[in-house]
């Protein structure tokens, strides 16, 4: 996603609301950011929980990439199109044994 997509999809989404009676302050918004402080908290990604997904190996065997599916699964609701992307990771353990260890093709 790059920053003109993203502001269209953020047009889009005021534009969405305003048809329904809500309306959204842009000067009180936060856009592009890495943390939030909400009630003198501080929000943001765990350093070391992005770390391992960066670093995380590429699965070879099926059981192996049926884990980082797994573990992926709570990420996708943050990415645009996740679903679409992981179509032809799910498709490769569609109908298999949990405990495959067949490698990958």
């Amino acid at each position: 996603m790059n920053a003109e997509s993203h502001k269209k999809d953020l047009e889009l989404a005021f534009r969405r609301l305003s048809d329904h009676g809500i309306v959204v302050n842009s000067q009180k918004c936060m856009f592009g950011q890495s943390e939030l402080k909400v009630l003198d908290l501080l929000i943001s990604p765990l350093p070391e929980k992005v770390q391992y997904l960066v670093e995380y190996p590429l699965p070879t065997h099926e059981q192996e990439l049926r884990r980082f599916l797994t573990m992926f699964n709570f990420y996708r609701r943050f990415l645009k199109g996740a679903v679409e992307k992981q179509a032809s990771l799910h498709d490769l353990v569609k109908n298999k044994m949990k405990n495959d260890k067949t490698l990958i093709a």
